[in-house]
């Protein structure tokens, strides 16, 4: 999925562009994880993909170490990334900017439903 977005990459905003390369990152990591996940339910006959009895070495390298590889690439796009307040407006971004009509019908819009205060 983020590969077609890698491929839009200039729609992108740019406090979005982390989620967008640590999600890349992060997706052959949990590729190996669902790999494990599909072997443990489908190849009952194997001693190292067992559900019952499963390999210890081989469910911690994985399952628990691709996921914690995952989470901290998640984690740190999360934390590097801006909040909310500090992302621009989609109503005020430079590629698809309003005409000055529409902005000013959408701010009597918000107005009359009580999100933006009045001025």
């Amino acid at each position: 999925m983020n590969v077609l977005f890698l491929g839009r990459l200039r729609y992108v905003w740019d406090g979005d562009r982390p989620l967008l390369y640590f999600g890349l990152a992060a997706e052959p990591f949990i590729l190996v994880r669902i790999i494990y996940l599909i072997l443990t339910a489908f190849d009952s006959h194997s001693k190292l993909f067992n559900p019952f009895a499963p390999n210890i070495y081989v469910q911690a390298f994985m399952q628990v170490t691709m996921e914690f590889i995952a989470f901290i690439f998640f984690s740190t796009a999360g934390v590097i990334t801006p909040g909310i307040k500090n992302t621009p407006s989609p109503r005020n971004n430079q590629m698809g900017a309003l005409p000055s009509t529409q902005q000013q019908k959408y701010r009597q819009d918000d107005t009359e439903l009580g999100t933006i205060p009045a001025r």
